[in-house]
């Protein structure tokens, strides 16, 4: 998992290439710097594309996750640790945010609108793929995890 590690880790130091960075790096962008994924006229931050943009919300959601409102990710991350139902929060999160970013990306450079059914099929691939990594009866309660979806 480690393209999954780099990009956690990118997220949690505030370095994924979002509009608001290249902003920040005085990079022009024709089409500006809000959030491409909702039109709420927001700029896209780490902290609108991954939290609080209505997409993402959106997703989270299906996965059972609500954000607390508070500005700082390691913060919103342990409370949702402590109170996740499901299994091996760390790992999911990841993916889910990979995905999150893969579709904006898919956005952005293909043309291809956002849409739930294709996230969660995604989310769904990539889960799957790295659950060899995992003991068989862990396995099986991810996968039932999934299946509930």
């Amino acid at each position: 998992m480690p393209k999954f590690n780099f990009f956690a880790w990118l997220l949690l130091v505030d370095r994924l290439n979002t509009r608001d960075i290249l902003r920040r790096r005085k990079k022009h962008l024709e089409e500006g710097y809000l959030c491409s994924l909702c039109h709420d006229q927001v700029n896209e931050t780490i902290l609108h594309l991954f939290f609080e943009c209505q997409s993402s919300t959106a997703r989270w959601f299906l996965l059972g996750i609500q954000w607390l409102p508070v500005p700082d990710i390691c913060q919103k991350l342990q409370h949702q640790k402590e109170i996740f139902t499901g299994p091996y929060f760390m790992d999911l999160f990841t993916i889910a945010a990979w995905c999150i970013w893969k579709e904006r990306n898919e956005f952005i450079f293909n043309n291809k609108a956002p849409r739930l059914s294709r996230w969660k099929r995604v989310f769904r691939v990539e889960v799957v793929l790295h659950l060899h990594r995992l003991p068989q009866h862990k396995r099986v309660l991810i996968m039932n995890y999934i299946n509930s979806l």
